[in-house]
């Protein structure tokens, strides 16, 4: 992905603090705060996880944006061509990392500003075997 960065005007906001163990769905203790994004045009978001002694194989996660006047979570979607037919649906936007097992591991991605909330949903693979002690934590860094 190829686009203009520039250097922030803040440092990197801890939206998620570090939480245990890592979650292995969606909607769990992998949602982080909200990060408000007016007047930026990107934000990037690193996931940080230390897994003690557990199996995890992939991170996964759910970008999510709101307005401050409604309490309603919208997640980022993007188009999904069928080459066949030619529709286009909306699907939500769901990136994946695979970290080969390794700890600790950072992930970091940039995602363009919706709204002007913006938070991630963080979690690993269906089949991870997370330690209790496992750790996750998220930070967002908002670009111009």
């Amino acid at each position: 992905m190829n686009f203009p960065i520039k250097p922030s005007d803040t440092q990197a906001q801890e939206i998620l603090g570090s939480t245990n163990p890592i979650p292995i769905a969606a909607g769990g203790t992998g949602q982080s705060n909200y990060v408000d994004v007016r007047g930026y045009q990107w934000v990037e978001f690193i996931v940080e996880i230390v897994d003690v002694s557990g199996s995890i194989t992939d991170l996964e996660a759910f970008v999510e944006y709101r307005d401050p006047a409604t309490s309603t979570a919208q997640r980022v979607s993007i188009e999904d061509p069928d080459a066949l037919t030619g529709d286009a649906p909306q699907v939500d936007w769901h990136p994946m990392r695979a970290n080969g097992g390794i700890t600790p591991f950072t992930w970091r991605f940039p995602v363009p500003v919706h709204g002007t909330q913006m938070r991630i949903d963080a979690f690993a693979d269906s089949g991870a075997t997370p330690d209790a002690a496992s750790t996750i934590t998220i930070s967002a860094l908002r670009r111009n």
